[in-house]
């Protein structure tokens, strides 16, 4: 791993290596002293947090237009030199790129907005700018937040139509002094929001917690259902929801609760897209803290199917879960001739209950058929052919058993493997 350099004050840019002045790979060179590198040379840029935005603005600063793509894997070669830290970030000191202290590249260099006036007209333009949505705050950094280098603006007053702050009106750093205290300005875009699924077996299962205002902060499990984790699912890019977790069964969160009543259709683009209760407002603690595992969070071992080794995915790696729950012993068949036909009953927290024949079909038959050593399913009936539900609906035999495995998994690794 090729370690960053922070990069700062006055810097070139160019793109090196491609057919044209347009396109190849990015490439600073830094005019003052930094460390042990000698002013003058060039370096290539960090790509780990480099996006089409960043790209945008360079583009814009060679002439360039707007950036058509940010190809990966090293089309144009290796660089030479230091290995700069992106710098193309118009948020900083934020949580996310749409939230943070607002800077603008200009004539090489990064720079400081000072005012005396900042409100959301201002801060709108420029969250559009960057592709955040509109403002949701607008304000001044405290002083531990404030930049320390050069001022490329010391006034911006902005209709709040604009695309973007350089057609606003302004005034540069050595024109006369706004009246009043310049202050360093800040803002957070709706677009900073963000979810996550935390202290679960990967990051497709665990407790739900919302970035808002700047701030991580938990949800209430007051109504939390499936179509609630279903959201906060696909929001993710991990599939459906598996089980919607309350009582912080993923352990209890800090700082603010911001949501509770969410009660989601389960067809939200976003869970701050459902309907809630008011945020922050609440009389709730984290002991009640939703939880969510999504389908993504476990997957079964060499099979084509719904048969195989349940395994989870903890802290990046795929394990056997090691309870040995499904066995014999904790499966049965009753109701019919013999051990191998009958109504399916699982032995789960210290009593059998049944399966729910909610798409029930040959293969979870298979796999019952399988775990109690009786050869290939025959058939699969429903309809309680072989007696009453005393359970309530479980989706697959197998996945029933998870939501007592998912504590195993995060008690951590046992003795023999990645195992669970």
């Amino acid at each position: 791993m090729v370690p960053c350099q922070c990069l700062k004050g006055s810097a070139e840019l160019r793109l090196e290596d491609g057919s044209s002045r347009c396109a190849g790979r990015v490439e600073v060179k830094h005019q003052g002293q930094l460390g042990t590198v000698v002013p003058g040379t060039w370096g290539t840029l960090c790509a780990s947090r480099w996006d089409l935005l960043d790209a945008h603005v360079l583009c814009r600063h060679l002439d360039c237009g707007f950036a058509e793509s940010i190809p990966r894997g090293g089309p144009f070669g290796r660089g030479t030199g230091p290995v700069w830290k992106d710098s193309f970030h118009w948020l900083v000191g934020g949580g996310s790129r749409c939230d943070g202290r607002v800077e603008i590249f200009q004539r090489g260099t990064w720079g400081r907005v000072l005012v005396d006036h900042w409100d959301v007209q201002e801060a709108s333009v420029v969250c559009r700018q960057l592709r955040c949505g509109e403002a949701e705050t607008a304000y001044n950094p405290p002083k531990p937040q404030r930049g320390m280098g050069p001022v490329a603006l010391r006034g911006i007053w902005c209709a709040g139509h604009e695309a973007s702050p350089t057609l606003c009106n302004t005034s540069l750093p050595q024109s006369a002094p706004v009246a009043g205290i310049a202050e360093d300005v800040g803002v957070i875009c709706w677009g900073s929001r963000q979810v996550r699924l935390v202290n679960g077996p990967g990051r497709c299962a665990g407790r739900v917690e919302i970035y808002y205002q700047g701030s991580w902060g938990t949800i209430c499990d007051d109504g939390w259902d499936l179509p609630d984790a279903t959201v906060v699912c696909h929001q993710l890019g991990c599939g459906g929801a598996l089980v919607a977790f309350g009582s912080a069964q993923f352990g209890e969160g800090s700082g603010q609760i911001w949501l509770d009543a969410v009660n989601c259709s389960g067809a939200e683009a976003a869970l701050w897209d459902c309907p809630a209760g008011s945020w922050g407002q609440h009389d709730y603690r984290h002991k009640e803290d939703a939880g969510v595992v999504s389908f993504l969070a476990l997957r079964l071992e060499n099979t084509g199917g719904c048969s195989g080794h349940l395994q989870v995915f903890y802290n990046g790696t795929w394990g056997s879960v090691c309870s040995n729950s499904v066995t014999p012993k904790t499966i049965r068949a009753v109701g019919g001739e013999n051990g191998c036909s009958g109504r399916v009953e699982v032995w789960h927290r210290g009593s059998w209950g049944t399966v729910c024949d909610d798409s029930w079909d040959m293969q979870d038959a298979e796999v019952v058929c399988r775990q109690l050593g009786c050869g290939p399913a025959v058939s699969a009936l429903d309809k309680a052919a072989f007696g009453e539900i005393i359970l309530g609906a479980l989706l697959c035999l197998l996945l029933a058993l998870l939501a007592g495995q998912v504590r195993s998994a995060r008690a951590g690794r046992r003795g023999h493997g990645p195992c669970y």
